[in-house]
């Protein structure tokens, strides 16, 4: 049998040691996609759907916003998409 692996890694970095309550914190979510494979904006345009992320927080921690970075556009024949290839950075709020 061959062994399947995902077509993307994500990479979680924090420059916070500690939550303190009452201050929101910010994540990095590094996101690489492997060759010839793509992943789609938040708005993906005419078909598509964008990544999402399945948080488990500690009670009292809420994700409150999701920064984007500009995608490119994708056009074929039949559709324009707007997404990523190779690399890119989703920036997340936390609120406490």
């Amino acid at each position: 049998f061959a062994e399947e692996s995902a077509p993307l890694k994500a990479n979680l970095i924090s420059n916070h040691v500690t939550v303190v309550p009452g201050q929101d914190f910010q994540l990095l979510v590094e996101i690489e996609l492997d060759s010839g494979w793509h992943a789609y904006w938040k708005n993906p345009g005419d078909c598509g759907m964008a990544p999402s992320i399945n948080w488990k927080l500690p009670a009292g921690l809420t994700v409150t916003n999701t920064d984007w970075p500009t995608p490119e556009k994708f056009e074929t024949e039949d559709s324009v998409t707007y997404g990523y290839k190779d690399k890119f950075p989703l920036l997340i709020t936390v609120s406490t």
